[in-house]
């Protein structure tokens, strides 16, 4: 799993922080030093913090613990003057700072235009075509096969969304209706009876994994080659056009950054053998 950018800036800046003495309300001591509680809240990401209970603070809280009493230890054996460590902390420090520039320079990108989505979403049809014939469902769930052949016996295509509605109240069943499914992400029995269904029409009962019974009105069936609608790939193209955004005001700023600074890459210098015959000199783009 990818550690959030944000994450890691937050814990070492708290690292970086570590000799000073905040205000606030104290949650650990190792000696003199203090975690508060803002800073251990700063090292959860803002999308995290509100699924986080205490176990995970206190998790927290005993690695900021660990890590100063074992960072205490080492300045007693004077590691810190040794040139290795002291190169690793040169490279830390620089890399903390790069994150933190990061992610101010990246915070502030524009909300995208529903235009600006929908321009993108007519002009790239191709990469919303479908792979394979995908369908929808509406499903009503009942405990055992007599139970729902009982119910088929009853049903017709014109009653069976208000009686899937009384019997499966449930939202996550509305919503399940609004998906397309391929067939391979649907289980096996359960795949081949969908997918032999014509639009409008109920199928046999059918078994559920987990236990249970299963009647379904086949809504939509669609084939390979159609292009789903914009607002199923909406949220898709806000975060491609947001991740081109901000690569692009990376990119932009690191070229001015190297234009200000004199940047280059000896590339005959490098380790390794030679694959190709690279430039003298590579600066960066």
């Amino acid at each position: 799993m990818r550690i959030p950018g944000r994450f890691v800036s937050a814990m070492a800046l708290v690292v970086l922080a570590s000799c000073a003495r905040e205000e606030g309300v104290v949650v650990a001591r190792v000696g003199k030093e203090v975690l508060t509680r803002d800073q251990l809240a700063a090292m959860v990401p803002v999308d995290v913090a509100s699924k986080a209970n205490r176990e995970v603070y206190l998790d927290l809280a005993r690695r900021w613990m660990r890590t100063r009493l074992l960072a205490r230890e080492a300045r007693r054996l004077e590691l810190q003057e040794d040139p290795e460590v002291r190169r690793l902390i040169r490279e830390r420090t620089e890399e903390v700072l790069a994150q933190v520039v990061t992610d101010r320079l990246l915070d502030t990108l524009p909300e995208i235009a529903e235009a600006t989505l929908r321009n993108y979403y007519d002009a790239h049809q191709v990469e919303f075509q479908r792979e394979e014939p995908e369908i929808s469902f509406r499903r009503i769930r009942l405990a055992d096969q007599a139970s729902a052949q009982a119910l088929l016996n009853k049903l017709t295509p014109a009653t069976f969304v208000a009686e899937a509605q009384r019997l499966n109240p449930d939202p996550v069943e509305a919503l399940e209706a609004q998906r397309f499914w391929r067939r391979s992400g649907l289980p096996g029995p359960m795949a081949e009876g969908l997918f032999a269904l014509q639009e409008g029409e109920i199928s046999e009962p059918i078994d559920l994994p987990g236990g249970g019974t299963g009647l379904f009105l086949l809504s939509a069936k669609v084939q390979a080659g159609s292009v789903r609608p914009f607002q199923d790939v909406s949220d898709l193209i806000r975060l491609k056009l947001s991740e081109q955004e901000r690569k692009r005001r990376l990119d932009e700023a690191l070229k001015q950054l190297s234009r200000l600074s004199g940047t280059e890459i000896i590339t005959e210098a490098l380790p390794g053998s030679d694959s190709a015959a690279p430039p003298a000199k590579e600066t960066m783009p």
